[in-house]
């Protein structure tokens, strides 16, 4: 609400609900209450508690220089507001919120954004040296530096297919899991689900080696085996000790690959940004003509391009590093994931990855010895 606004409904002696005894003036067209001026934020990091002001204060000293005001959401306390509050309620507040359409005082005002609250003498020295950064030290943004809020994808999925047999037992797994809940943004939520797998990393060594006892022997030929590992061989193994069936990776991949409308994402990120562990890296073009009309035998072997569990299961495997890289790595040499690929990681990449993880926590009978691939 602009100063005139607020200032021609209280020349009409329209009660705003707030302590009158306040100093209200004017600041650019804005409303100043007690000389403090409030400025909306359009994204404020989910770390504050809600409801609550924050000091901000100037570097190496103690003196302030604005606070953080997390009232989004929040009613308005009429009557007990302070001023950082009564100045946020007027920046927000349009005439219709004041008043009902029959001309009564409404007193039910919920807050429709975040603020930042200073002194306008503070207001020049906050635009000038402080506000661009922001988001880096302060973890909120002002309109002016981002333009538009940016919601998380949700899913289009009408369905949720229930697995049995699931078994979370450590607190490590139980706050993992408990994490990838916590996000909303598709990207975050694919790294938090990729550190279930890692957590099985180093899991299934000491599981071989219990099995193995007192074989000094055949343990140092397993540690051996494992001390040359990159990150993408630990992965392929926890892939394929849990995911033994060749129909799990057509089906899986199946999903991945039929949906046209990702190919371009698919294969810029799988080929473009090729790496050694690419089980087609050598035959980009031909893999590229296999899945044009859809994943599967007949496809493949009609462009040369061998289709068994070895290279199934590393393609798999390779698909998910690579969504986990470009994630975490935002560098030359990988694909820059953004804020639009956040429905090709929902619907293609984290769908794969939690079939990968119902397999991998889903209660074993007997021991957790792997049987042979079926082709």
């Amino acid at each position: 609400m602009q100063y005139a606004v607020f200032d021609s409904m209280r020349r009409d002696g329209i009660d705003f609900g707030f302590d009158s005894s306040m100093t209200i003036l004017e600041y650019n067209q804005h409303c100043v209450v007690n000389d403090l001026i409030a400025l909306p934020l359009i994204s404020v990091s989910p770390m504050y508690v809600r409801d609550a002001i924050i000091e901000i204060t100037r570097p190496d000293t103690d003196l302030p220089i604005a606070s953080l005001v997390t009232c989004k959401g929040q009613e308005f306390t009429y009557g007990a507001a302070s001023a950082e509050l009564v100045v946020a309620y007027l920046s927000d507040a349009s005439p219709t919120d004041i008043l009902d359409a029959q001309g009564n005082a409404r007193r039910d005002f919920k807050f429709l954004s975040d603020y930042l609250v200073l002194s306008h003498l503070d207001y020049d020295e906050y635009i000038s040296t402080y506000r661009a950064g922001s988001g880096i030290w302060g973890s909120f943004t002002h309109p002016d530096d981002q333009h538009s809020r940016l919601a998380p994808y949700t899913t289009r999925a009408s369905s949720i297919a229930a697995r049995p047999d699931i078994r979370i037992d450590t607190d490590a797994q139980r706050d993992a899991v408990w994490r990838t809940i916590a996000q909303a943004s598709p990207l975050e939520r694919f790294l938090k689900l990729y550190h279930l797998l890692e957590l099985n990393f180093d899991l299934m060594l000491v599981e071989e080696i219990k099995r193995l006892g007192s074989d000094l022997k055949g343990i140092g030929k397993l540690l051996n085996s494992y001390s040359g590992d990159k990150e993408i061989d630990r992965l392929t193994k926890v892939i394929r000790k849990h995911c033994t069936d060749m129909h799990f990776f057509e089906r899986v991949l199946g999903a991945v690959f039929n949906d046209a409308s990702h190919h371009q994402q698919l294969l810029e990120l799988l080929f473009e940004y090729s790496k050694d562990a690419n089980p087609y890296k050598e035959q980009a073009e031909s893999f590229k003509k296999a899945i044009s009309s859809g994943f599967s035998r007949v496809g493949f072997a009609a462009n040369k391009l061998q289709w068994d569990y070895e290279r199934l299961s590393r393609l798999t495997a390779y698909f998910v590093y690579r969504v986990r890289s470009s994630i975490a790595h935002l560098r030359i040499g990988e694909y820059l994931f953004s804020s639009a690929d956040e429905g090709f990681v929902s619907e293609i990449a984290e769908p794969l990855l939690r079939e990968i993880l119902s397999l991998v926590y889903k209660a074993q009978t007997g021991g957790s010895t792997a049987v042979a691939p079926t082709t």
